[in-house]
């Protein structure tokens, strides 16, 4: 269709036309650029929960290594000191059934600094 063609009205409504066009084309290029700008502060989001979640595992793993050192450093002592497990645990049969349960969380604390 030539401008020239047209009436007043419909050149109007093919301007009206053609702005909704172009507008329809921004609102998807602006979704898109959402669209993409979420999906880099996912995988962010993602890197860091990897990044915390291996410095929770090594604080874990720490904690482990340095609750059985303590628990070997304890045996050691007690055998130094001449302290016989396997008799010990004849003499007081009620010293196997001791866990974590039945002493206080503080106390381990105070358990384990001790030796």
């Amino acid at each position: 269709m030539l401008l020239g063609s047209l009436t007043c009205a419909e050149w109007v409504a093919q301007a009206e036309i053609e702005k909704v066009r172009k507008r329809r084309e921004e609102r998807a290029a602006e979704r898109a650029l959402q669209e993409e700008e979420l999906s880099i502060m996912q995988r962010e989001r993602a890197v860091l929960e990897g990044v915390e979640m291996e410095a929770k595992e090594e604080e874990v793993c720490n904690a482990i290594m340095l609750f059985v050192c303590l628990l070997v450093r304890g045996f050691v002592s007690l055998q130094e000191l001449g302290f016989d497990m396997v008799s010990s645990t004849t003499k007081h049969p009620e010293a196997h059934f001791l866990t974590a349960e039945s002493i206080e969380v503080s106390n381990w604390r105070t358990i384990c600094l001790q030796f």
